[in-house]
């Protein structure tokens, strides 16, 4: 794509996807389903829809999701045996984020912030210094967060989280609003790690 657009319906790429420079594509309220690699050209790249999904599915090869700008309602990664890695930071909206098949790779220093809920069986990993924010107060509560490794976490949703796999903190654990029920899994908080509450 070598200019903006807003899509007007579904739309799936089963080669690659290339966003060239600083253009965005707007998913509006549609989803957008993507086969193979996802491919920026310069810098300053922008994905967004508030109201729209992304879906990473029957993949081939493990892809990278490039250091963009990335606002969508969902996302979902749907590939067994392959792994999505993030270059940069992610925001997924109220819409949440499905691990259905696959992995999903914060990387090593980037910020994975949830507003929705969090659902699936699929593989969660962080990073050295990775960062995973669950915001948006209001929204409902997490009741299966995965097991991760994360450098930072931060809970400031109302209804709170509950653990359905052992977590580890090596940073920073910020407890803003709500709780993190961690009766059924682990929460090891590494050395030196510091827990702030709000």
């Amino acid at each position: 794509l070598n200019g903006s657009y807003t899509l007007a319906s579904n739309f799936t790429v089963g080669g690659t996807l290339f966003l060239n420079n600083a253009y965005t594509l707007n998913l509006s309220s549609f989803k957008a389903t993507l086969n193979s690699a996802f491919t920026i050209v310069g810098t300053g790249g922008i994905f967004t829809g508030t109201s729209g999904t992304l879906e990473f599915a029957s993949l081939t090869v493990s892809v990278n999701l490039p250091q963009i700008t990335l606002l969508v309602n969902s996302l979902i990664i749907n590939s067994s045996g392959q792994t999505v890695t993030m270059n940069g930071n992610v925001t997924v909206g109220t819409g949440g984020l499905f691990l259905t098949n696959g992995t999903l790779n914060i990387g090593t220093s980037n910020s994975l912030t949830l507003n929705g809920g969090i659902s699936g069986g699929a593989t969660l990993l962080g990073g050295t210094n990775s960062s995973i924010i669950i915001s948006t107060p209001g929204a409902g509560s997490i009741a299966s967060f995965p097991a991760v490794s994360v450098s930072n976490l931060t809970i400031n949703r109302t209804g709170g989280v509950t653990l359905a796999g052992n977590v580890s903190v090596s940073g920073t654990l910020t407890l803003t609003s709500g709780t993190l029920d961690n009766s059924t899994s682990s929460l090891t908080m590494g050395n030196g790690a510091s827990i702030i509450r709000n």
